[in-house]
């Protein structure tokens, strides 16, 4: 295919030089013309300042177009351009002049959004829209915001990624830099052995680093400290802008962390210094930025890819996996627990790392970014009976079958990417608003309950505009809290219903619940009643669980207890289950077909706010199958909303149709490792290990039993 690519340049470069090497959008082009394109760069900032008035800014314009000719000479000739890729990240080009290159050369356009087009793009770019046929970005929440601006469709890709030729490990001798404990602070991206040489020779050393913030000096009495210093590795590394909220982070992990952690934090590094620094240490840290929720950037591929193990604020399971090619921390206290951990165990750091290495060199290069891209190209001009972009990793012909006849459903594969579908019945809705709600399913070999589950939604909806997105589980299984994560990035609507394959409605209870929530803007998550197969209203609704009352209830405990309580026999002990502390949790004295405030809804069916689930970052995926629902309501809670059951709305709920196809054990070992995950995070860790070791002798004992 024959490509123009727009690129931004380095305002010092000189008109006529190619894109720098380590340039990103340099990267983009080599893996374009790796892959048989016939690609033309135009640069569009080639002079020394990017601010321009409006005089200079049409003339920049006027000779963007003119730098293009040859590729309108080429359409005329029947040499057609197949696609225009535009890289955003100055403030240059005029709506107008994209309009205008997009018509003459009549191709779709495609941009490279890295960053939040409403809080960091500039009017120009949001101006320019309506124009854009796909917005490829790093983050699920610009794509939200480019359709808001108009734009067609939108991926995550994300557009960070590595190449090959520029990351890969720096055998290098040294290259340490601004170590905070005060050793030294010594750089060197070209020729070590010979610096180490110089430095040693000399009565007094003082090496700086131009972008470096922290400089210490090195007297003649610490040589023989400075050459070993030299030879040991960097325990952690930041490579990245300091701002306020990360100096308060590095700041309180310094203070967490033992003296003898050697750790580096350096702003304003690039290229082979960044490389050379990377390559030297154990473990780098990520942060990304606050405007980025559930995103990407570079550092979270380069890290792997230089070898050093990655630790980072957030990472989909999607691209690595957490606690198996690397780690996610949500505080300073968590960081450095992570830290000191890898640190002492160096065999279980360096699996870490090779692990995170392998699957970005494996998924996360240009190639395969350019790869999705342009499959998502071709998707958008041949849709598939006005379902786009349909996906599934088992039999998706058979689903395709029985679910898509509409254009209300997209399936989706548990290993696949971030993927935007927009249905063409509601592309025009999305282009000026969001979908009412996006129903998500996450499916794991139950595909006759999920059949149910659709049509009932189709036969049953007609209040609200909706979209079902189904995550299938079945041949690669993401858990509940991964593939509903991977629903959430999908996700078009106001509000997102998290619902089990093995529920469906009979009445019109979706709009029930988006008119309950619409009315109190103070409430982030709602559950309807639950009503199982023999017609039986389901318990759901409690307070937040307390360990020991979990210990009673999944022991058989509570049930015994509660037989104390009716015969009077040991009284105190009796009461806790009638009428006690158990059913207070429980909530027994509210009538199941009523609305009442709670703090944790069922899983199984709760709609929360999709801004909320943006906000805190959707479930914790460090929780697989069991205590997911609780979490997140405690998290909700937490950022000031209500939670309601709200039980003039019902549907109906087989129970247990995906954990039955599990193992007895599986499913135990799972329950007993979540429960003490949920517990360790909320700071109840002894009663997290009691519960989870009760747990496991219960499970033993039944399994004897059996």
């Amino acid at each position: 295919m024959r490509i123009l690519f727009l690129s931004p340049v380095n305002p010092k470069l000189t008109p006529g030089e190619p894109l720098p090497r380590w340039q990103m959008q340099a990267s983009w082009v080599r893996a374009l013309a790796r892959q048989g394109h016939e690609v033309r760069v135009v640069k569009y900032t080639p002079d020394k300042r990017i601010r321009l008035e409006w005089g200079e800014r049409i003339w920049r314009n006027i000779r963007a177009i003119r730098e293009i000719g040859p590729a309108f000479a080429k359409a005329s000739a029947g040499k057609q351009i197949g696609l225009i890729i535009y890289s955003l990240g100055a403030d240059v080009l005029l709506p107008g002049t994209i309009h205008y290159i997009k018509a003459k050369l009549g191709a779709p356009l495609a941009v490279l959004s890295g960053v939040s087009p409403i809080k960091q793009g500039n009017p120009r770019e949001r101006a320019m829209a309506p124009l854009v046929d796909l917005a490829a970005t790093n983050d699920q929440g610009h794509g939200d915001e480019w359709l808001g601006l108009g734009a067609k469709r939108t991926v995550v890709l994300p557009i960070a990624a590595v190449d090959p030729e520029l990351h890969y490990p720096r055998n290098t001798e040294f290259g340490l830099d601004a170590i905070l404990d005060g050793v030294s602070s010594i750089r060197s991206a070209r020729n070590p052995r010979s610096l180490r040489r110089r430095l040693l020779d000399s009565e007094e050393v003082r090496v700086l680093s131009g972008s470096s913030s922290m400089i210490s000096e090195t007297p003649s009495s610490t040589r023989q400290k400075l050459e070993t210093v030299l030879e040991r590795d960097i325990d952690v590394l930041f490579a990245g802008t300091l701002t306020p909220e990360r100096r308060r982070f590095f700041d309180r992990l310094r203070k967490l962390l033992p003296d003898r952690v050697k750790m580096v934090v350096k702003e304003f590094v690039w290229e082979e210094e960044y490389a050379e620094l990377m390559s030297r240490a154990k473990i780098g840290i990520n942060l990304l930025r606050p405007e980025m929720k559930l995103g990407a950037n570079l550092r979270t591929f380069e890290i792997p890819a230089f070898g050093a193990m990655e630790i980072t604020g957030f990472c989909r399971q999607e691209w690595l996996a957490p606690g198996k090619e690397v780690e996610v921390f949500r505080s300073a206290e968590e960081a450095a627990g992570l830290v000191k951990k890898y640190l002492r165990n160096d065999e279980a750091r360096q699996k870490m790392a090779e692990a995170g290495r392998k699957r970005v060199i494996k998924e996360h290069t240009f190639d395969k970014r350019v790869e999705k891209l342009m499959e998502m190209i071709s998707v958008s001009s041949a849709t598939l009976d006005g379902v786009s972009s349909i996906r599934s990793a088992r039999n998706p012909r058979s689903l395709r079958r029985r679910l898509l006849d509409s254009e209300e459903v997209r399936v989706l594969s548990g290993s696949s990417s971030m993927i935007s579908e927009t249905p063409s019945s509601v592309r025009s809705k999305l282009k000026t608003n969001l979908l009412d709600v996006s129903v998500c399913i996450v499916n794991y070999k139950t595909d006759r309950e999920l059949e149910r589950c659709v049509e009932s939604i189709r036969k049953f909806t007609t209040g609200v505009s909706y979209e079902i997105i189904v995550i299938d589980n079945s041949t690669d299984n993401r858990w509940y809290s991964g593939g509903n994560n991977l629903a959430i990035g999908q996700a078009r609507g106001k509000y997102v219903l998290f619902l089990n394959p093995d529920c469906w409605v009979t009445s019109d209870v979706i709009s029930e619940l988006v008119s309950f929530m619409d009315k109190h803007p103070r409430v982030g998550a709602v559950e309807p009643r639950q009503v199982d197969s023999s017609g039986e209203i389901l318990p759901t609704g409690s307070l937040t669980p307390k360990w020991w009352i979990d210990l009673t209830e999944m022991t058989g405990l509570s049930k015994l207890f509660g037989r104390l309580g009716q015969s009077g026999v040991l009284g105190g002990l009796g009461r806790l289950g009638q009428l006690g502390e158990l059913d207070k949790y429980r909530q027994v004295e509210f009538d199941r077909r009523e609305n009442w405030r709670t703090e944790v809804v069922s899983g199984a069916a709760a709609m929360v706010r999709k801004d909320i689930l943006d906000e805190i970052g959707g479930f914790d995926e460090r929780l697989k199958l069991y205590y997911t629902d609780v979490d997140l309501c405690r998290r909700v809670k937490n950022s000031g909303f209500e939670i309601w059951h709200v039980g003039e709305a019902a549907l109906r709920h087989k129970t247990r149709s995906s954990t039955s196809k599990l193992p007895w054990d599986r499913v135990n070992f799972i329950y007993a490792r979540d429960a003490r995950g949920y517990y360790r995070k909320w700071g109840e860790k002894v009663g997290g290990e009691i519960l989870y070791w009760a747990m496991r002798g219960n499970g033993a004992v039944i399994k004897l039993i059996k």
